[in-house]
């Protein structure tokens, strides 16, 4: 009897004192613990305490454990509700991990867990931002046909910016008259979400007509949408005087401007024909202390070559290189193009050939072909193609480049009238290679290069294109070698 007795208290004394050892494990600094042995130590079998862990580990951004929490609980005999799961979809969300926030949605319908307004927008905002538009509209029309559910502002918000990504308007303003038609509420982010699928199609008409609804809302017109509008008109092509009245219009309104919403409106300069204009809004941008970016001088110069303006062109291509060199603005390929056609259009040889070299330099417009003697000028325009033969022609001629047989691939045979801008369509049968050289003043002008014109495949990616042969000799006797 006494025996039994001494033993009861000793099994009592020792489980007080392990109880004592994990109360101060509970309150022992965790500092040197990572989040996740942290959020072990809280895991409780409580259905309370297991959604807690799964939110812990969705802020955390640990997907897969807050996932797996899910299988945990059916082990401790407690089953997952609908926020337990709704819960690990957001912290699907918060680690974009898509995949695994479909299955656990799949599981859901599997075990017929009743899908909640928060289900789905949880997984179109991940579809969304991940690049899974047609799941976007897949979830919203799921949404709709279950009981007690009704899509909300949001979700619809969702639908949308996935149609923005997935370049179709079309489904945006679709979207955008369902809200209507189902009176649900449309807000400022809705149109901002339109206005961004317009400009990403170009389609200008329907930016109009989305800026005319957002008003008719009682919503003021914010920077990034009348940027959209902006970029919208210029894409569309045909609409540059809209594009300029919009931006006149935040001007009056006194609405702030982004850089953004300058360079498309020297872009509408340019396809209006109003080259001044577009240098005054780079100048304006400088006086406002932003970031010219090249996209804005790009704008600018194609606004001059297209008014004839070479001196203004070579004056704007000086501003970039005194440009801060904390804002890295470099030339592009655009730049060049667009100043060497603007010197080849007044007949300045010498000045488009000082250009293209500095674009070679910059490893642009390099027209041999690796590891080949061809050269391929498929893609250059007509100014950048004299400049690059004469290049050529001028190293042969001075003996800085040997003599050999030179192979030009100067089109492909299936699209070759679309091989350059308007001003460049010009068909290769019409443009002679007397044409590509024109710079050599000393060369008797009665005397012609001869060449063969050819058509055969490339190795690398089997198109059919055309291509000029001159031969060595040919070349030795049109440069008169002494």
């Amino acid at each position: 009897m006494w025996w039994s007795v001494i033993a009861c208290l000793a099994a009592l004394v020792a489980t007080r004192h392990t109880t004592s050892r994990l109360s101060m494990s509970n309150i022992e600094p965790t500092g040197s613990r990572s989040v996740e042995e942290q959020l072990r130590l809280s895991l409780s079998i409580k259905p309370d305490g297991f959604l807690q862990n799964i939110v812990e580990y969705g802020n955390a951004r640990m997907a897969r454990r807050a996932v797996g929490v899910l299988q945990k609980m059916v082990a401790f005999k407690t089953f997952p509700r609908q926020e337990h799961y709704n819960a690990a979809i957001l912290a699907c969300e918060n680690s974009d991990s898509y995949a695994l926030a479909v299955s656990v949605y799949e599981e859901m319908k599997d075990l017929n867990i009743p899908r909640s307004l928060v289900t789905y927008e949880s997984l179109t905002s991940l579809a969304e931002k991940t690049g899974h538009w047609e799941d976007c509209i897949m979830y919203l029309k799921a949404s709709e046909n279950e009981p007690n559910i009704k899509p909300s502002t949001d979700l619809y918000n969702h639908c949308i910016w996935a149609a923005d990504k997935a370049g179709d308007y079309e489904m945006a303003l679709q979207l955008l008259n369902q809200m209507e038609r189902l009176n649900i509420t449309r807000n400022i982010i809705t149109y901002a979400a339109c206005a961004h699928a317009c400009e990403s199609s170009g389609a200008g008409n329907a930016v109009l007509h989305v800026l005319d609804l957002m008003r008719q809302d009682g919503f003021a017109v914010d920077t990034p949408t009348y940027k959209a509008a902006i970029w919208s008109l210029v894409k569309h092509g045909g609409m540059a005087e809209e594009a300029l009245h919009l931006f006149e219009e935040m001007e009056l309104k006194q609405i702030s401007k982004s850089d953004d919403c300058f360079i498309g409106a020297i872009w509408a300069c340019e396809q209006s024909g109003n080259w001044k204009r577009a240098v005054d809004l780079l100048k304006y941008m400088k006086y406002e202390s932003m970031t010219r970016k090249i996209l804005a001088y790009d704008g600018c110069l194609t606004a001059l070559r297209n008014g004839g303006q070479w001196e203004q062109c070579l004056d704007i291509l000086s501003w970039i290189d005194r440009e801060p060199p904390s804002d890295n603005v470099k030339k592009s390929y655009v730049t060049y193009k667009t100043v060497i056609e603007a010197l080849d259009m007044a007949n300045k040889a010498d000045f488009a050939r000082d250009i293209y070299l500095a674009a070679l330099r910059d490893s642009y417009f390099v027209p041999w072909v690796k590891g080949t003697r061809r050269i391929d000028i498929r893609h250059f325009s007509v100014a950048v193609s004299k400049c690059a033969l004469n290049n050529i022609f001028t190293s042969m001629r001075s003996g800085k480049l040997n003599l050999f047989d030179l192979h030009i691939i100067v089109s492909d045979v299936e699209n070759n009238s679309d091989q350059f801008d308007v001003q460049d369509r010009k068909s290769w049968d019409d443009v002679t290679l007397g044409d590509m050289i024109n710079y050599f003043n000393d060369v008797d002008p009665n005397k012609k290069l001869s060449y063969i014109i050819e058509k055969f495949k490339c190795e690398d990616d089997g198109v059919e294109v055309q291509k000029i042969v001159i031969l060595r000799e040919d070349l030795a006797k049109y440069f008169v070698f002494v």
